[in-house]
């Protein structure tokens, strides 16, 4: 794992540093490649961990001067074609405003963006602070599978903080501002409720469908661990230090039960009780970066970003 940390300039900027960063030297043999990059648009391969697997993620930005917003929506794809538009690109799970499954969107800023950056050969992550607040993004295979590659060959996630279900109108929409204080903006890693197949944190099934997880979700969708049950009370330790817990997935099946998915890799749940957005809690040698629900601050809604 490598990870970075700076400021970048604006929405666009930000995109351009995290693909330096991706195709860099600090990656070593894990480093993506760009099969698509210009500004506001990238599209980039990972080599997963070994060097032997094809992962297509994207980001695209769009914004609206007039709503003052500036914002990525995040794709992932089966393949790529360079005849082929963002949206038209092999198995894209973004496929176009007002489609089913537009989003997930990371809300940004046409002004400086103070960020921290993770990822290995198979995933990344983005945590930024735009304005007052904290937003997130994940885009690759981000979970330990509870599964062999032949059962489940292509794991990919993506989540950001905003997700809107059904139409969405672009053009003047004040709500898709990062101060937009609704459920539909929320953090991947607490996705919000009451999305539908629509939220922030969706994951390609080993059928080839997408799925929505969050906290709360009824059985149609999945469900996010700790978050959805009471371990997410759980206090800081009696010595003051920060226990750390896995975020899981797990899915009910048509008959009731429920398939546990995956874990989170290097992003763990954390206690909300006296933390604070840009804590840092030691572990050995590692260092874990807290981070806030964009501007929710309760004690379930913070997770643990592991910088070193």
């Amino acid at each position: 794992m490598a990870t970075t940390n700076g400021t970048a300039a604006n929405y666009n900027d930000l995109m351009a540093r995290l693909v330096t960063f991706l195709t860099g030297a600090s990656l070593g043999a894990q480093a993506w490649t760009a099969l698509r990059n210009v500004t506001g648009e990238a599209i980039l391969r990972g080599p997963g961990l070994t060097g032997t697997d094809q992962i297509f993620i994207g980001m695209k930005s769009f914004s609206d001067v007039s709503a003052d917003y500036y914002n990525w929506v995040l794709s992932g794809f089966t393949g790529f074609d360079a005849g082929l538009p963002f949206e038209g690109q092999p198995g894209a799970h973004h496929t176009g405003w007002g489609a089913s499954q537009s989003g997930p969107i990371l809300t940004l800023q046409n002004a400086a963006i103070p960020y921290w950056m993770g990822a290995t050969g198979r995933w990344v992550w983005v945590v930024a602070k735009v304005g007052t607040v904290y937003v997130s993004c994940v885009a690759g295979f981000a979970l330990t599978p509870f599964a062999s590659p032949g059962q489940w060959p292509y794991p990919m996630v993506l989540g950001a903080n905003m997700a809107w279900p059904g139409e969405l109108s672009l053009a003047g929409n004040t709500n898709l501002r990062w101060s937009y204080a609704g459920t539909q903006n929320r953090n991947w890693f607490n996705s919000g409720s009451g999305l539908g197949r629509e939220g922030q944190l969706r994951v390609r099934l080993n059928d080839g469908t997408w799925w929505s997880f969050g906290p709360n979700y009824s059985a149609r969708e999945g469900t996010i661990y700790p978050i959805g049950n009471g371990n997410s009370d759980l206090r800081p330790n009696l010595d003051g230090t920060y226990q750390r817990l896995p975020l899981i997935l797990s899915r009910a099946t048509e008959t009731g039960e429920k398939d546990v998915l995956g874990q989170f890799d290097q992003v763990n749940w954390v206690p909300g009780f006296g933390n604070a957005a840009e804590n840092t809690h030691p572990d050995g040698s590692d260092t874990w970066l807290a981070v806030p629900n964009v501007f929710r601050a309760t004690k379930t809604d913070y997770a643990a970003f592991k910088l070193a």
